[in-house]
């Protein structure tokens, strides 16, 4: 398969580029392109830290959704059967690409775990997926994600063969969510296993399931799900969920914090915490 792994680089992801950088060259494969779309980074360092790579930069649109849909759609354009999804501040297991080819021999869609890491690069949790899911291997659904996700831009892999240009709107901030809800949408087929993981960076900007998280993260993450809703709503289903949400706006403080304090979700997926259905208004 003519494969393209996609990543968007941009300041402050320098001090992990190394990283990333060292577990793609060890890959047990070798034969794939890299794409970076460049969001503010000097291009002449960058080409030097990729030296041992099949690269090719591609010019920012400014917008985190309009970077991920240039790459995407470049790949596209040129011809790829494959796009592996990678970020920059994180790293993979020597068997990444390889796994998720092959699993896309079977399936449109492939996710592989997660281990999560400290900004360091040292581990915290092992196989964080498998384990808030409860199993090392499943057929993925619309269904499942539904109301939270699994499906990140750094542990998947697409199927590119008749895929359509991909639109991704603006004011998207959360593409991943948005972006396989629409392709499982499309019936696509999806699978997750644990034979292969990313080593997923931990800091304040994707920080997942260890810690409570505080009254105005959970806002935060209310008004992540009504974008989310409010950009699909074209779909009763959605239009649905979305005013199901909208009151949630109106919970005090206090009844937030008491939301917190009484969830019982140890190893939540992402946005799994923000619950229309908790009796709290």
């Amino acid at each position: 398969m003519k494969t393209a792994l996609l990543i968007v680089v941009y300041p402050g992801t320098e001090t992990f580029l190394s990283d990333l950088v060292r577990s793609l060259e060890n890959q047990t494969t070798k034969d794939f392109d890299v794409l970076l779309v460049n969001d503010g980074m000097d291009e002449v360092t960058l080409m030097h830290e990729f030296k041992n790579l099949q690269t090719k930069v591609l010019s920012s649109v400014g917008s985190i959704a309009g970077n991920r849909e240039v790459g995407i759609n470049y790949a596209i354009e040129q011809g790829y059967d494959a796009l592996v999804f990678c970020d920059a501040d994180d790293f993979y297991e020597k068997n990444r690409v390889e796994h998720s080819l092959e699993m896309l021999q079977k399936y449109d869609i492939y996710a592989n775990d997660l281990t999560l890491v400290d900004e360091s690069g040292d581990v915290l949790l092992e196989k964080y997926l498998s384990k808030a899911m409860r199993e090392e291997a499943k057929k993925l659904s619309l269904g499942i994600i539904r109301e939270k996700n699994m499906l990140g831009l750094s542990n998947t892999a697409i199927r590119l063969k008749d895929l359509a240009p991909i639109r991704i709107p603006k004011e998207i901030k959360v593409v991943d969510w948005y972006l396989f809800t629409k392709l499982l949408s499309l019936v696509k087929t999806a699978y997750f296993d644990n034979k292969t993981t990313t080593y997923y960076r931990q800091h304040s900007q994707n920080i997942v399931g260890l810690k409570k998280f505080t009254v105005e993260q959970y806002r935060a993450q209310l008004e992540v799900k009504l974008l989310h809703y409010r950009n699909l709503s074209d779909d009763a289903i959605y239009k649905n969920l979305y005013e199901k949400y909208l009151p949630l706006r109106q919970l005090t403080d206090e009844q937030i914090e008491s939301i917190i304090a009484k969830s019982d979700k140890e190893l939540p997926l992402w946005w799994e915490e923000i619950d229309y259905s908790i009796n709290n208004i």
